[in-house]
């Protein structure tokens, strides 16, 4: 009876486990504003006019693209897709070990690493990722590479276009399909050629998404990979990052003992097959070939989030061995007794306590619960959002079309941490955004980083790279400069007179700003020579901008923006 129970439990675990820790992380907005700008008429684009492509994922991209236009709120959306997606897989799984009798080893393992949990909804792509990696390797398992070449390759594919460094499968494999077809002595040429056709044709989706890139975005990949992976190598870190995820989800050690045994000690590896022993082999060696990227990357500043697609290979590699091993378990103990026993272990393992911060690395759903975000429903509420609509609203109420921020904290500071996605989806298109880790800026991503921090953090603006791109507000560095300047939204930096006209007080600003200008302000300057006005033609101005009713009346904008010191630095 208790094992009869096992597979209806295990489901019910997996659900519990999933649902009670729903919620959409702040990377998602990143996507969410790039997808709502297409449905506001600008393009797939996280600034209007600038073709930057700030997100990593067109398939799951692709997805909220549909959802979206039948009408359904992109967080929702986004987390309908992860419930789906990670219960199909789940599903799966679920059913192959209940065919055999055997214990769900992938499905127990994975939904006791908080990490799992976490990411199997989070409003992001790795719900997909792993729904792809158990189709293909069912495929494998079931029928080879040569079974359905096609079928196989175009589960890669879609695979890279969803999460770009497992673009490796499809090369990998690639290789392996080959050695199959030379070993392969009974098929003719023709069908050998045929298969390789029918392996290569897929790939022609993932060519034509990189003209389409080419074209759209004058670049070849993605710009988050300029802005981290394609940073020089931080193996010390990754080495910690790898090391962060099994200590914080010991499963993974189990499920490496088990392969470990299977590779190593014959009375194991008897139970498989030859050539089920060497699909073990092959398939471990592509778990360390991406280990090996994750490490060299630096590894992510969130926990457990890069490597989840191979803490989820390393799941089901291990549960082949229970899909072959009936008797899976220990000694003389009832099956009943196994059965519970197991079962109360990935639950206790469950039950871990993950650290919010450890060294460069935090875990992600924690750190926004703490500052009141991650909500499906009510994100609108969290500190980020909150000040992203006043800018919407400042922008609007002013009507300055050339309206822009920059999200800076390190070098040049300009606004306080925030995140990216949720300010720019509550800003909306006509608040345009510099972020200074370059996710939504080609220049600073391509830009050398001097000194490795925070994985993925590690890029950062300065003043002029922020007066260049015309952001209005940041700390000029001249405290003086700062003080006359600062306004509740921010210190202005744009000597355009149709904002400067907008701004209380600003005669007796720009009155103060000739005395600085006097003496011997640097900053003052290199502003003027910028927007290409002295500051004594902009009090001349002045005068007239105080008699219009029209523009004094553009004050209140500024006084209804609920900012101030804490939301800047000057």
């Amino acid at each position: 009876m208790i094992q009869r129970a096992l597979y209806p439990a295990t489901f019910l675990f997996a659900l519990a486990a999933i649902v009670s820790r729903l919620w959409v992380t702040e990377d998602a907005f990143i996507t969410f504003r790039m997808v709502e700008n297409i449905f506001a008429g600008h393009g797939y684009l996280f600034n209007p006019g600038e073709h930057v492509e700030a997100s990593t994922h067109p398939i799951w991209s692709a997805g909220l693209i549909v959802l979206r236009a039948i009408g359904i709120p992109l967080d929702l959306s986004s987390v309908l897709m992860g419930l789906l997606f990670s219960f199909v897989a789940i599903g799966i799984l679920i059913r192959r070990s209940a065919k055999v009798k055997a214990l769900p080893f992938a499905v127990l393992a994975l939904c006791s690493i908080s990490g799992f949990r976490d990411f199997a909804t989070s409003g992001l792509e790795f719900s997909l990722t792993f729904l792809l990696i158990v189709l293909f390797y069912q495929e494998l398992e079931q029928g080879g590479l040569l079974r359905s070449p096609m079928y196989a390759a175009f589960l890669l594919v879609l695979l890279y276009l969803n999460r770009p460094e497992t673009g490796l499968f499809y090369a990998y494999y690639s290789i392996f399909l080959l050695w199959d077809l030379y070993r392969a002595s009974e098929m003719s040429i023709g069908r050998k050629l045929a298969t390789m056709i029918a392996w290569g044709l897929p790939l022609l989706l993932p060519i034509a998404y990189h003209v389409f890139r080419w074209f759209y975005f004058d670049a070849l990949f993605q710009n988050p990979y300029y802005a981290k992976a394609g940073l020089a190598a931080n193996v010390a870190q990754g080495a910690k990052y790898i090391l962060h995820f099994v200590l914080f989800a010991p499963v993974i050690w189990i499920a490496a003992l088990i392969l470990t045994a299977t590779v190593f000690f014959h009375k194991v590896r008897s139970s498989f097959k030859p050539v089920e022993f060497q699909a073990m082999l092959r398939d471990i060696g592509l778990l360390i070939i991406l280990t090996l990227y994750v490490i060299r990357v630096g590894g992510d500043f969130m926990a457990f989030r890069l490597w989840l697609p191979e803490a989820a290979m390393v799941c089901l590699l291990a549960d082949r061995w229970f899909l072959r091993k009936q008797d899976w378990f220990p000694g003389k103990l009832a099956p009943t007794t196994a059965t519970v026993s197991a079962f109360a272990v990935f639950v206790l393992l469950s039950l871990l306590p993950v650290p919010v911060a450890n060294g460069y690395i935090a875990d992600e759903r924690a750190v926004y619960a703490q500052m009141n975000a991650g909500q499906i429903v009510g994100w609108q509420k969290n500190p980020w959002a909150i000040r992203g609509a006043e800018f919407k609203e400042l922008q609007s109420c002013l009507g300055y079309r050339d309206f822009w921020i920059a999200n800076s904290q390190a070098h040049a500071k300009c606004l306080r941490g925030v995140g990216l996605g949720y300010l720019g989806v509550a800003a909306g298109p006509r608040v345009k955004i510099q972020d200074e880790q370059g996710l939504s800026d080609r220049s600073i991503a391509r830009n050398r980083v001097l000194l490795r921090f925070r994985p993925g953090h590690e890029h950062y603006t300065n003043f002029q790279e922020v007066l260049d791109k015309g952001a209005l507000f940041c700390s000029s560095g001249e405290p003086e400069y700062d003080r006359v300047m600062a306004t509740s939204a921010g210190i202005v930096i744009r000597l355009d007179p149709d904002l400067l006209a907008t701004i209380p007080g600003i005669r007796t600003r720009l009155s103060k700003l000739i005395e600085l200008k006097h003496n011997d302000s640097s900053v003052i300057p290199r502003l003027e020579t910028r927007y290409g006005t002295t500051i004594e033609k902009l009090y001349a101005d002045s005068l007239d901008w105080e008699r219009d009713s029209f523009l004094k009346s553009k004050n209140r904008c500024w006084e209804d923006f609920h900012g101030g010191p804490e939301s800047y630095f000057y």
